[in-house]
């Protein structure tokens, strides 16, 4: 009864994303207690059932409530009526990455903002692998920047929590153009697919595209994209430097035990790259100490203004 339901953040086919905004209800003799604004998932039972998707909302419900991390989207609650499913949300205003990508002359940003968000990533990536969860659709879309600069990961529609650390995942989901050739081949899939997706997440925001899209503007076959994921050489602008071609040169390997971040040392091979060698302080960065780059304009706790518009 304290939430104010503001505008639509985003829409999906059986429910939508309001911002809300708390204004708890003040207590004789204390000071008026702060506002807040939250992210509310509004799902339609009639419309899981039909779309059959119940069995699906319920293990992204599992890994919700299973993580708990700053890079990561926290959940704050669930709640239902008669004919809805409601969850609750931290509402990040700063936008998708997707949008700040898209925003620039070349749909690129400096080094050292990509840097940046690299690090947050790279640190989900750890925490999820620790808790066994493959995330499945990584890409700018699913990360948005909060109102200190920072990256969230948010939408676990497509994660899976695996039964230990050599079970092998099959399914083909998530979104094309960061698809890893052993999903694409369907050989079996780690927490590796993740890494792969980081990757051409970093070539992107440096370079301006994926690098397995099509070189013109007509619209790219699925299988075409997939064909030059399996076996298309990546090229690289002669504007990139020597380490951040060796960095995504080495994620990108499509042998999977090849990958940077897929031997024994882990993750923390990706952290020691030079890529983010003095750069990168990776405590300052997971205690969200280390200053941003950038910061999104926010004009208050119920600012829609890095969103899309919706019909009300």
């Amino acid at each position: 009864k304290d939430l104010v339901i503001k505008q639509t953040l985003g829409e999906g086919s059986f429910g939508r994303v309001k911002m809300v905004v708390h204004r708890p209800a003040p207590t004789a003799g204390a000071p008026e207690p702060e506002s807040r604004s939250y992210a509310l998932k509004m799902l339609s039972k009639q419309g899981m059932a039909n779309k059959k998707q119940v069995k699906a909302i319920l293990a992204e419900l599992r890994v919700l409530l299973l993580i708990n991390h700053p890079f990561l989207l926290h959940l704050h609650g669930t709640y239902q009526s008669r004919d809805l499913c409601y969850f609750l949300f931290d509402c990040i205003q700063g936008g998708e990455l997707f949008k700040r990508l898209a925003s620039s002359d070349d749909c690129t940003i400096p080094f050292k903002d990509a840097q940046f968000y690299a690090s947050h990533l790279v640190e989900a990536l750890v925490y999820l692998q620790s808790k066994r969860v493959v995330y499945r659709d990584l890409k700018p879309e699913n990360i948005l920047i909060d109102a200190r600069g920072y990256a969230r990961v948010v939408d676990f529609g497509f994660a899976k929590v695996m039964q230990d650390d050599d079970s092998l995942a099959y399914t083909l989901c998530g979104t094309p153009e960061y698809l890893s050739p052993e999903c694409v081949l369907g050989t079996g899939y780690r927490f590796e697919i993740d890494l792969w997706a980081f990757g051409i997440i970093v070539y992107e925001m440096l370079v301006g595209y994926t690098p397995f899209s099509n070189d013109d503007d007509e619209v790219d076959d699925m299988m075409a994209i997939f064909k030059r994921i399996t076996k298309a050489t990546i090229e690289f602008p002669d504007a990139l430097d020597d380490r951040t071609v060796d960095f995504v040169t080495a994620i990108l390997a499509r042998e999977q035990q090849k990958r940077l971040g897929n031997s024994l040392e882990g993750l923390s091979e990706v952290r020691d790259h030079h890529f983010f060698t003095g750069d990168i302080d990776f405590p300052a960065i997971l205690a969200m100490k280390a200053p941003a780059p950038w910061t999104p304009k926010i004009r208050g706790i119920d600012d829609t203004s890095n969103f899309d518009d919706y019909d009300d």
